[in-house]
């Protein structure tokens, strides 16, 4: 089994149902992410710097994500591109990463968490939770399901990279 996937996606074509109003709620909740977002962060047992991307998609209701991890000495460890769509029941689309998988997503956003859920039961399933802090930073955890029970495998408090310059 492999452990390193984070969450994201590449979207699925659906009709959406919903009031525009609530369709741009939820786009506009995850326009809030837009950016780039730096941490310093555990690469798979070694220190390593994380790196989240958010920005629109290809369509004017998408949100495209990149995220990358590399080692202290700058080598890849880690990449992942998805996509978010506005969904009835919140977002979905798909992830994709270094690894090769390929991840469905489900996702909600309440309160300033986005909480996500990908892969399938008979492949992999893992969750990720992007929570605003106080400060103005993104919390972000992610998990994997192992034998019915979650094991998180990555954690990081992440600053706009902007900010962390000055």
């Amino acid at each position: 089994m492999r452990v390193g996937a984070f969450v994201l996606v590449v979207c699925v074509a659906c009709a959406d149902l919903r009031p525009a109003d609530a369709q741009d709620n939820e786009s506009g909740a995850l326009s809030a992410l837009g950016g780039r977002w730096i941490a310093d962060c555990d690469g798979f047992q070694e220190g390593a710097a994380c790196e989240l991307e958010w920005a629109p998609g290809l369509g004017g209701d998408l949100m495209r994500v990149r995220y990358e991890v590399r080692g202290d000495g700058g080598a890849r460890l880690f990449a992942g591109d998805g996509v978010y769509k506005p969904s009835y029941e919140g977002f979905e689309g798909y992830w994709s990463d270094s690894n090769g998988s390929l991840h469905p997503l489900q996702a909600t956003y309440a309160d300033g968490v986005l909480t996500t859920l990908w892969g399938r039961p008979e492949t992999e399933e893992g969750r990720t939770v992007y929570a605003a802090t106080g400060d103005g930073g993104l919390s972000v955890t992610d998990w994997v399901k192992v034998d019915g029970d979650w094991r998180q495998f990555m954690h990081a408090d992440y600053v706009r990279a902007d900010d962390r310059a000055q």
